[in-house]
């Protein structure tokens, strides 16, 4: 226990200290951003070629946890272009693109180790605003797009703002909570490592009384990143989403649970939301690049599988004949 308490202590004093990180600032994918406010929200807005003066749908990108920009894809170097992979799919079908940075990264105010789902919630809402105010958009087609954690964060726009969304591509995101999405995570991470039988049994052990102590105190400190969505259920808000969805898992995803996340999001939407597909890609992780539950990063493919990219595209097409042409 009181080595716990002095991981807490120190992960206190480290996350929240200033938290601006520069990350591939110099990569400018599209017109930059800047939203100032109490704190300033900060993102990158790709537009098709040649709009000649007619309005396009747009798609916002909420990207997941930890130390990350969306611009590290569209380096010239970069060996996993996943988020520019998207944008081009997006971006050749007509949509304008909104990639937002994270709370700390780049030019983004605050920090996102001191920030919860619901906080980033507002920050893509603001986003909303700003597109609608934008002549090139059409702001009767806005849809969401979020990975891993941005799933979390999208699902609650889109539960919160129905009036304003109207796709959400759910990709990774999960429908169990925050809680039980890093068990399952932290289990596959220590098999992965070579701990089995007891000895797994007692990391687990461990864990799960300093989740139960985190979460507890979350109602009245918060003194690391965890502390900020442990107590997140998506249960709360997914029956609440009335727009077209299109949720994707990945088969070897360690972070997040394909059965039990499909299973569940089925089970949430079936009597609120007839508007859902969710698939599962197989032979592919948290990232969709093909590999097994256990991998090392530098000996894998890093090309996004081809199967997410048509998936979303044949979605995209049925859910223009079958829902958007019907309703506009």
């Amino acid at each position: 226990m009181k080595k716990i308490i002095l991981s807490i202590i120190i992960s206190s004093l480290f996350q929240t200290g200033i938290c601006q990180k520069m990350i591939y600032s110099e990569v400018s994918p599209g017109e930059e951003v800047l939203l100032p406010g109490k704190l300033n929200v900060s993102g990158s807005l790709l537009l098709p070629q040649e709009l000649h003066g007619r309005k396009v749908p747009a798609f916002i990108f909420i990207s997941g946890s930890g130390d990350f920009s969306y611009r590290s894809h569209f380096h010239p170097k970069a060996d996993y272009t996943y988020s520019k992979d998207l944008s081009e799919l997006l971006l050749a079908r007509g949509y304008a693109v909104f990639f937002l940075e994270k709370r700390g990264i780049n030019h983004a105010g605050g920090n996102w180790r001191n920030a919860g789902i619901k906080d980033y919630a507002d920050d893509a809402k603001r986003v909303i605003q700003y597109l609608k105010q934008r002549p090139e958009i059409d702001t009767t087609q806005i849809g969401l797009m979020g990975h891993s954690q941005g799933g979390y964060i999208a699902q609650v726009v889109a539960a919160e703002n129905p009036d304003d969304i109207t796709l959400l591509i759910n990709l990774v995101g999960p429908a169990q909570s925050v809680h039980q999405q890093i068990l399952f995570d932290m289990h596959n991470q220590y098999s992965c490592r070579g701990l089995k039988d007891g000895k797994l049994k007692f990391k687990m052990g461990v864990l799960k009384v300093s989740l139960a102590l985190v979460k507890t105190s979350s109602h009245f400190i918060k003194p690391m990143f965890v502390s900020h969505v442990i107590s997140h259920d998506p249960s709360k808000y997914i029956p609440r989403i009335q727009c077209p969805i299109l949720t994707v898992y990945a088969e070897n995803d360690y972070m997040v649970d394909d059965i039990s996340n499909t299973q569940l999001m089925t089970k949430l939407l079936w009597n609120s939301n007839d508007k859902h597909w969710i698939h599962t890609i197989e032979g592919v992780n948290h990232q969709f690049l093909s590999s097994e539950l256990c991998y090392d990063w530098d000996e894998i493919d890093k090309n996004v599988h081809p199967e997410l990219l048509s998936l979303i595209n044949k979605w995209l097409d049925d859910v223009h004949q079958t829902y958007l042409t019907t309703n506009n």
